[in-house]
């Protein structure tokens, strides 16, 4: 699992010639490795990609990184719903998903379907996830 982070770590440039296994640069969705997270990766990430909310500051919960051959492309911060009449026991909100300019195509459909099996694996109890798409 990628769990470092430097500048290096997050992009590197790409060789001449791909590697093994297709290349060093994913060309599908399905090559990245979806898995938990550090909070202070996942808020770094956020901070170098999202494009109108790079900070994120309170309580959150779960973290996700999706990445290929140890590059980092896509994070998910999740936490307890904002709004404080929604249930804080069983549902989860989708706080940040950021993405690289450079991740395939349909990278943040497939981290959502992956976080989905994830979280119901992790916390059976929650049964409601909730997000917001800003423009």
């Amino acid at each position: 699992m990628a769990n470092s982070i430097s500048g290096d770590s997050i992009r590197v440039i790409h060789p001449l010639f791909q590697a093994e296994e297709g290349g060093s640069v994913p060309t599908s969705p399905l090559q990245l490795t979806i898995s938990e997270t550090s909070g202070k990766i996942a808020k770094k990430l956020n901070m170098l990609w999202h494009s109108r909310l790079p900070r994120f500051n309170s309580g959150a919960s779960l973290y996700y990184v999706a990445f290929y051959h140890g590059i980092y492309y896509a994070v998910a911060i999740w936490s307890n719903p904002v709004a404080r009449l929604l249930p804080q026991d069983t549902w989860l909100e989708l706080r940040r998903l950021a993405i690289a300019s450079d991740a395939p195509k349909y990278t943040a459909s497939r981290m959502i379907a992956v976080m989905t099996r994830l979280i119901r694996h992790k916390m059976p109890q929650i049964t409601t996830l909730i997000s917001y798409q800003d423009t």
